[in-house]
This record gives structure tokens, C-alpha cells and sequence, in this order.
């Protein structure tokens, strides 16, 4: 291999490709680690094993292990059967695994079962967090309910913007004052689906209150979302703040 001024790097790209993928080989097989990070920073490692030439292939359950130490196992086993499923590949319950590769399909076994281990995690961690954050809205309702026992407070209320109908996590009704209160994450999805409610409400002529309240710091994202806001809040705060809110 030669580079633009003829150089040959070569040697170069075979060092750095040594040091990426690297093998372990024992008398009953192989363990292969894969330049794939999961969430905790440990390698993705693949299993070899072979009998009359037909290889085993497996993650040897390390993102089953992943999953344990999250305590998602649950969520776990649901996204692997379902990636397993889609890619051909196998499932038990804790190890992902392609049961009769040949030496021709060996590259795409490794190739496939080491993505699919990765995936699941990273499936498993979305589908959790999507979960805590479901949580965290009903947990928001039925606390502004509380507050707020004298005025009129609707789940998943429909409000018209000004281009458009939106529905929104929490309505809160008062003396003619309308509040709508989102949760928000700092997630990209979760930071655009709330910007763009509350910019669409900001521009109508008797706009209602526009609360975010945050589950987490939003970091970069805390200047875009306070734009288009009345006020952020954290939902840590206490009763009387968001009392507060609907009297400012």
C-alpha cells in the first residue's frame, strides 16, 4: 500500500490493525475481541469453538452481563430475541450465537453476533431510559394534581399552536390562565419534540405558560429549551415553586 507522496505505510496499518482486533487461541478454541465498546467500556468478545469444521460462534453472554449489572435483564431479553430474530442468529436467554458457521461464513458470524451483542444493549439502555421517562410524566400529573386540587389539570390535553395541534403532557387550567408543562430529558428527541410545541405556542396571540421540567441537567441543550420557555424547572422542586409558577 502506498500513500500519496509513495511512502509504503503498509506496515503502519498492519500494526494498528494488531492492536484492534486481537485473538486468544486455547485447545477448545478462540476468543476474538472486537474493536466494539459497550456501554461500561469493556471490548465486545466473541467465542470460537469447532467440531468436523463447524464453528460455534458467541458473545459468551457479555451483554447478557451488561444488562445484569443495570438490572435490565428483563428489557435485555426482550431487544436480544428480537435482534437474534432478525439477523438469523440464536438466543438462550443469555448468550447470542450463530450455531453452524463454516470456515467460508466464519468473518460474517463474528461480524454479525458481535454487532447484535452491542446493539441489544444499546436497545435495552434506550427502551430503560424511554421507561423512566414515561414514569416520570406520570409521576408529574399525579403531583400537579395534588398542587394544584382547585384547578382544572389535564393529561396528554390537546393545545393549538399556532401552526398546528399538539398533544402535551400536562394542561394546567386557572382563572383563565392555561399552563402547559412538559417533561424533558437531555436527549436530542426530547429537546426538539418540547422546543417545537412551545415555540408553535409561544406565537399565538394569548399563548399559554410554557413549563419544562427537567429530569436531569439538560447541559447544552438549557439555553434552547429556556428560548422558547416561561420558566424551567427542575422536578425535584417543591410544591411551593410550582405553586410560584401559575401565580407569577
Amino acid at each position: 500500500m502506498i500513500d500519496i507522496i509513495g511512502r509504503d505505510i503498509s506496515g503502519h496499518v498492519d500494526a494498528a490493525l494488531s492492536r484492534l482486533f486481537r485473538a486468544e487461541h486455547f485447545r477448545a478454541g478462540s476468543i476474538v475481541s472486537i474493536p466494539i465498546m459497550y456501554p461500561s467500556g469493556a471490548a465486545v468478545n466473541v467465542e470460537l469453538t469447532s467440531q468436523n469444521d463447524v464453528f460455534f460462534v458467541s458473545d459468551r453472554g457479555g451483554a447478557y452481563h451488561e444488562a445484569e449489572m443495570m438490572g435490565t435483564e428483563r428489557q435485555f431479553r426482550s431487544e436480544a430475541e428480537g435482534l437474534a430474530a432478525e439477523a438469523g442468529i440464536g438466543f438462550d436467554g443469555r448468550e447470542m450465537f450463530m450455531a453452524r458457521a463454516t470456515a467460508e461464513t466464519l468473518s460474517r458470524a463474528i461480524t454479525v453476533v458481535a454487532n447484535c451483542s452491542k446493539q441489544a444493549v444499546d436497545k435495552t439502555i434506550l427502551s430503560a431510559s424511554e421507561r423512566a421517562f414515561e414514569e416520570s410524566r406520570d409521576r408529574l400529573y399525579h403531583r400537579l394534581v395534588k398542587v394544584y386540587d382547585n384547578a382544572r389539570v389535564e393529561r396528554d390535553a390537546h393545545v393549538i399552536g399556532q401552526s398546528r395541534g399538539w398533544r402535551v403532557s400536562v394542561l394546567v387550567s386557572s382563572a383563565g390562565t392555561r399552563a402547559v408543562f412538559e417533561t424533558i430529558r437531555k436527549h436530542h428527541a426530547s429537546v426538539g419534540s418540547v422546543v417545537m410545541r412551545f415555540q408553535d405556542f409561544r406565537n399565538i396571540e394569548h399563548p399559554p405558560h410554557r413549563f419544562a421540567v427537567k429530569t436531569e441537567d439538560l447541559g447544552d441543550y438549557r439555553g434552547l429549551v429556556a428560548s422558547v420557555s416561561s420558566k424551567i424547572v427542575d422536578a425535584k422542586a417543591g410544591d411551593d415553586q410550582f405553586i410560584r409558577l401559575m401565580a407569577a
